[in-house]
């Protein structure tokens, strides 16, 4: 269903009442943000103005939730602009309060296979995160597309509830029985909140089961804003290798 057909229709439903002032401001801070928005990143934009006005008109009939990371897209954007900001920055903190009470709360985290449908909605979680964060970790079309060519490569969409909120990709070498958390990422939207750790556990749950595991290694870059202290309390610590710029750490299984 094309912007323009999706707006026609929200204006014409029946929406619940705090619903409806801070609906419109969203249709009109997104539109005001696209002639503003540097040209080659406004599907974006484009991309957040969908999922979320597809997901409030018809909330029960989509297995994935975007919304909040449509929200958090034109959020972003209107942040940038002062004036933007001014009119409609309130009016969109008060529709992320309402759809969350709306469409949520979210669920336990789980980790699900990637699929046609939500392929690119995964590629953009890693877009969205900003320097340094965005410097850690490589973005997920890249992770994919490695993948696509390692048999030991394992990935997942990380979720909570029906919300896709990150990416997993575990080295799965069953041939020298080697277990390595390759990449891992939360979209800035999402962080904060304990879904990391969920994943983690899930994931050390999963190479527990696989031929010979002995220890769950990784690697990460050493910066004062690094995930260093995340993996610490995951239980992982240093081995005192630093391979390629990364310091090792290991977790005993």
């Amino acid at each position: 269903m094309e912007i323009e057909e999706l707006i026609r229709k929200a204006r014409d439903t029946d929406l619940p009442a705090g619903l409806v002032q801070p609906l419109e401001a969203f249709i009109a801070a997104s539109t005001a943000l696209l002639p503003v928005y540097p040209a080659e990143f406004s599907y974006r934009v484009k991309f957040g103005q969908r999922v979320l006005l597809r997901e409030v008109l018809e909330p029960d009939q989509h297995d994935n939730h975007w919304w909040e990371t449509g929200l958090h897209i034109i959020r972003q954007g209107v942040a940038a602009e002062p004036a933007l900001e001014s009119e409609y920055g309130p009016l969109l903190g008060q529709l992320g309060t309402a759809l969350t009470a709306q469409l949520g709360p979210y669920e336990s985290v789980t980790l699900s296979e990637i699929s046609a449908k939500t392929v690119t909605g995964i590629c953009l979680l890693s877009e969205l995160m900003t320097y340094p964060q965005s410097s850690f970790v490589a973005p997920n079309a890249y992770s994919l597309a490695e993948a696509m060519f390692n048999d030991a490569a394992w990935f997942r969409a990380i979720y909570a509830g029906k919300a896709p909120v990150g990416f997993i990709m575990l080295e799965d070498d069953t041939d020298k029985q080697a277990y390595y958390l390759w990449r891992f990422m939360i979209a800035p939207q999402f962080q904060k909140r304990g879904y990391g750790a969920q994943a983690i556990a899930l994931l050390i749950e999963y190479v527990q089961t696989r031929p010979g595991a002995k220890e769950l290694l990784l690697g990460y870059i050493d910066h004062p804003q690094g995930p260093a202290e995340f993996y610490r309390r995951q239980g992982f610590t240093e081995t005192g290798k630093v391979e390629g710029g990364e310091v090792e750490m290991r977790l005993a299984l």
